[in-house]
């Protein structure tokens, strides 16, 4: 079996490691639950599964018993700007829609996405599980972190997705790229339960990791492949800034290092840099995008890209600022860049440079209720510019210093 399966991948060496470790993590999984069996016994260990379960859903519909009942719906978008739909007729110029409509009451949650996108031709559909999977993520970071993170809590959380729908595709349906939905449906989910509880919701996030891949031969013809996921602007929150550098929450995924790459690769990093002025104003600001921009160094590759959040940038939330939208551009050496689709293939030749910013995440709360020292604070970190404090919070600040001009910024508030 390993030698059908390695026989039909293009980097067998690294598949080999991967399926491997994944042999040898379930081996150790097995082995130490057999050890429990052996401990207590099988009735027991039955009683205690069945118990947490139980446990998990008692508290999970108590706490969502104390949340206002109410309703609310919201969409959600893929960019998808090359995607095309089944059916030509099917086919939105907003791009692929993910709505749902939420409702609290009592103790149970009903997510229904009445009025999503048909499936579509591209590998973005998302089978029910993963679907359902989306909006149980979603729920669940408005949940207490004390409730166990198993079935029991999803116990009280109802879906209904309409069929051949790009959530609950039919089959024939490619679903190869389906994170990218599943993010969204977090996405849609989140923003209608900030209508109902807008004291517990975040406003919205880079959209999930950013593919960037980059696949062909060496020079002696020995396959390489360059593959990384990049997140990590995550929206402001009622009592908080949003993040950078860090995964979204429906993926536990990090960068690859960049020396890693670079010594193993025919690829250069010509910079990494957070985005100064891309998180969305507010209260509490989204947290910044990021730029990277690699080179190839080999004759020629091919280069997909799986990307979001261009036509469509993360919300606001409570009067605070939608974050910067993302962008894809191919450097060709003395031409200018070439704007690449949010999705898709494109030839790379030596020398070209793959620059993508993804989106930085939406504000939360008037931008002028952000304090002062607040501000101060991220012109000195470089997260904003004099021109951007002065322009999204009202706050003048000294072009050589940094420091804020106190009476200026009460002068100008003030107005």
């Amino acid at each position: 079996m390993f030698d059908l399966l390695l026989a039909n991948v293009r980097l067998p060496d690294i598949v080999r490691g991967d399926l491997e470790a994944q042999v040898s993590a379930t081996a150790t999984g097995e082995r130490e639950y057999l050890q429990v069996l052996q401990r207590y016994s099988p009735p027991i260990i039955d009683l205690f599964n069945n118990e947490l379960l139980g446990y998990s859903e008692r508290l999970a519909r108590s706490e969502i018993a104390r949340l206002p009942d109410g309703v609310a719906e919201f969409a959600a978008y893929i960019d998808a700007d090359n995607i095309v739909a089944e059916n030509e007729e099917d086919r939105s110029t907003e791009g692929v829609k993910i709505n749902v409509r939420v409702t609290i009451s009592g103790d149970e949650i009903f997510a229904d996405f009445a009025g999503t996108s048909p499936q579509v031709k591209a590998g973005i559909n998302s089978p029910l599980p993963f679907s359902k999977a989306g909006v149980y993520g979603a729920i669940r970071l408005i949940l207490s972190s004390d409730i166990p993170t198993c079935a029991g809590y999803t116990r009280a959380i109802h879906v209904a997705a309409p069929e051949s729908s790009v959530i609950n595709p039919s089959h024939p349906a490619p679903c190869g790229a389906r994170g990218i939905t599943g993010f969204r449906i977090m996405d849609a989910v989140m923003g209608a339960l900030a209508q109902i509880i807008p004291d517990r919701v975040p406003a919205d996030g880079e959209g999930g990791n950013s593919i960037v891949s980059i696949g062909g031969r060496t020079a002696d013809g020995r396959p390489f492949g360059y593959v990384d996921l990049t997140a990590g602007a995550r929206g402001g929150g009622p009592f908080h800034d949003g993040a950078e550098g860090v995964p979204h929450p429906g993926a536990n995924i990090a960068s690859t290092p960049i020396e890693v790459a670079e010594s193993e690769l025919p690829i250069r990093f010509e910079e990494y840099s957070i985005v100064a002025d891309s998180g969305g104003a507010g209260k509490f600001r989204g947290g910044m995008a990021q730029t990277r921009r690699v080179r190839l160094l080999e004759d020629s590759a091919v280069l997909q890209l799986r990307s979001d959040k261009r036509l469509h940038p993360p919300f606001g939330l409570q009067g605070g600022k939608p974050g910067s939208p993302s962008s894809n551009t191919l450097q060709k050496p003395g031409e200018e860049p070439e704007i690449l689709p949010v999705l898709g293939m494109s030839p790379i030749k030596r020398n070209q440079v793959i620059a993508h910013t993804f989106a930085g995440g939406g504000g939360w709360g008037d931008p002028l209720d952000r304090a002062i020292d607040s501000v101060q604070a991220d012109l000195l970190d470089g997260k904003i510019t004099v021109e951007g404090a002065k322009r999204d919070y009202k706050v003048v600040a000294n072009s050589d210093s940094l420091l804020v001009d106190a009476e200026a910024t009460a002068r100008l508030r003030s107005q």
